[in-house]
């Protein structure tokens, strides 16, 4: 709350001379498309994760295990970040300790200012063999291949790149339940959900989760899935996993094709009044429609008009046949 009183009025009026805002979540950008005053805002789901790094990792379980001080056999949750008070790490030792399950351990990657104030809580409330602070990593992809659990109890972010790296490492998630991070965790989904000092929901989730390894691997295959998925229009419109976002589409000729679909548009006899229709009914969508994908929309409408019909045409064929019971007219 102290940040937001601080930040959140310079942000309002610096915005008052920003050209373009851009947003990772979509609480800040309903927020920013609300309040602030630039003159465009968009949204652009994350910055995007080199998969490459984090696929087909080859390492050696139980000595990468020994070199960290965790037994072979044990239970690993693991976090990446600072050691600062918004990671709230110690609401997870906290619960560790409520568990009092000698075989889970908990992990943490990072350095910061938090570390003797953890390493003492860890002490006294009896955990301290199972909590290991492993300093600044270079290794994380391989910690993600030998943990069990990712933990991600932060008081705010603005994503959260390293639960999403975790993902792709096929590992459940434990989060809280804070914008940003609620943007691809899901309870009961991707793992679960807590309110950031909720000690006893944390518990009952590690527990769910170590003493469960079905569903935690279950969780994590999904995980994995979803961070690999390339997303386009039609997966977006008939995925139930998306069914709230059906309509943030990158490009101009995805999201011009569904509006078309939504008012029953012929692409074959496409005419400018029709797409204007068409964009209108895009437009009742927002905020899952970027503004940058409206602009392109509409310069095709104004240049491109004889071009444009044919090649949403295509679009409309592709998904009459993935989708045979949609209702439109189809190209002759």
């Amino acid at each position: 709350m102290k940040n937001w009183m601080i930040y959140y009025p310079i942000e309002k009026f610096c915005s008052l001379f920003t050209d373009k805002l851009i947003t990772i979540n979509q609480e800040d950008f309903a927020l920013a498309k609300e309040k602030m005053k630039a003159k465009e805002v968009f949204y652009v789901p994350g910055v995007g994760v080199d998969l490459s790094k984090f696929e087909n990792v080859q390492v050696d379980r139980a000595a990468k295990r020994r070199e960290i001080g965790i037994p072979e056999d044990a239970k690993l949750l693991l976090s990446v970040g600072e050691l600062n008070e918004n990671k709230n790490h110690q609401v997870i030792i906290r619960a560790l300790a409520k568990l009092n399950d000698a075989n889970v351990h908990y992990a943490i990657a990072g350095i910061g200012d938090k570390k003797e104030y953890l390493l003492s809580l860890a002490q006294e409330l009896g955990v301290q063999e199972q909590v290991h602070l492993l300093g600044f990593r270079k290794d994380i992809p391989e910690l993600n291949h030998i943990a069990d659990v990712f933990c991600f109890p932060s008081h705010r972010e603005g994503l959260g790149l390293a639960s999403i790296e975790a993902m792709a490492c096929s590992l459940p998630l434990i989060t809280s339940d804070v914008h940003g991070i609620n943007d691809y965790s899901e309870d009961g989904v991707t793992g679960y959900k807590c309110a950031p000092n909720d000690v006893n929901g944390f518990v009952r989730a590690i527990g769910d989760l170590t003493s469960n390894s079905t569903l935690a691997e279950k969780m994590g295959e999904h995980n994995k899935k979803y961070v690999k998925k390339e997303v386009d229009s039609w997966e977006l419109l008939w995925d139930s996993d998306y069914k709230d976002k059906i309509l943030m589409f990158s490009n101009s000729r995805d999201a011009m094709a569904i509006g078309q679909l939504l008012t029953g548009v012929d692409p074959n006899t496409t005419n400018e009044n029709e797409l204007k229709k068409a964009a209108k009914e895009l437009v009742k969508q927002r905020p899952y429609v970027q503004d940058y994908v409206m602009d392109q929309i509409f310069d095709k409408m104004i240049n491109e008009v004889a071009w444009i019909a044919p090649y949403y045409a295509g679009d409309y064929l592709v998904m009459s046949e993935e989708n045979e019971n949609l209702e439109f007219c189809l190209p002759k």
